[in-house]
């Protein structure tokens, strides 16, 4: 006989239930700088200056309202200078080379070759004051390529650039004393050239005014060196035309406020 009964099925047990595990910590990790050559970071630091000459470029606002073409390309020099001086988008440092400080200098050649074009009939004092400032960007990475040059032989070129005493001309004589201006020769400038060297010293003051004031409020000491460096020789330039104006009665010409008394000597017949 069979059993009709059939056994009920055994009730299924609720599972305790499980703790929840606690979040695990959120891992913060530090990128490790990525590094870079004793020379790269020198060359680094002296490029920083190159990059705050430029940065005074692209910030004026004459040029940059009359001459659109070769502001474009100084603010690609610009870019490219603060990327070797200071690193990459991710704040990394760049192994900087000869030939990155080459590429730089080709693109501020390309530069002011569009300046000089475009300002060949400009009345304006802007292009004077930019091309000013580029040339002396210029003559900074040739001296920064040298360095590169004689490394890892030897560092010491590359540590004078990082220095404010390194990036200053050189000058083996001191100064003439001030000379009278009867004795200067007439320097010949119409009103009209004399306008625009006028223009010149008042807007490369301005520029310089403004280099000096950010020096006031900076907490680096390396910083600081470097903005009273790009005003000094701003100076220089300012001083070297000025006095051409005048024909040359206070220090001399613009190459001996540039380059010191010696510079004259070297030019002559027998010297070295």
């Amino acid at each position: 006989m069979t059993n009709c009964t059939a056994a009920a099925p055994a009730r299924a047990t609720r599972a305790p239930a499980r703790s929840k595990a606690a979040p695990a910590p959120a891992i913060t990790s530090t990128p490790s700088e990525r590094a870079v050559s004793a020379a790269s970071r020198a060359a680094s630091e002296a490029l920083s200056y190159v990059s705050i000459l430029l940065c005074e470029i692209v910030e004026n606002d004459d040029f940059i309202r009359h001459f659109g073409a070769s502001a474009d390309l100084f603010r690609t020099a610009d870019k490219h200078a603060a990327n070797l001086a200071y690193g990459d988008e991710d704040d990394q440092p760049v192994e900087v080379g000869s030939a990155e400080i080459k590429a730089l200098a080709a693109v501020i050649d390309m530069a002011l070759e569009s300046l000089d074009t475009a300002a060949q009939d400009s009345p304006l004092a802007a292009p004077m004051v930019v091309a000013t400032l580029a040339q002396h960007a210029q003559e900074l990475l040739v001296r920064i390529a040298d360095a590169l040059e004689a490394s890892p032989a030897t560092l010491a070129p590359l540590d004078a650039l990082r220095t404010y005493a390194g990036r200053r001309p050189h000058r083996k004589q001191p100064q003439p004393p001030v000379r009278r201006m009867d004795d200067a020769p007439a320097p010949g400038y119409t009103p009209a050239q004399l306008r625009m060297v006028l223009e010149f010293v008042a807007g490369t003051t301005a520029t310089m005014n403004r280099l000096l004031m950010m020096a006031q409020t900076c907490d680096e000491q390396w910083e600081c060196a470097r903005l009273v460096d790009a005003a000094q020789s701003l100076a220089q330039h300012i001083g070297g035309v000025a006095d051409d104006a005048v024909g040359g009665s206070v220090i001399g010409n613009h190459k001996q406020w540039c380059f010191g008394q010696g510079f004259e000597e070297l030019g002559k017949a027998g010297a070295a």
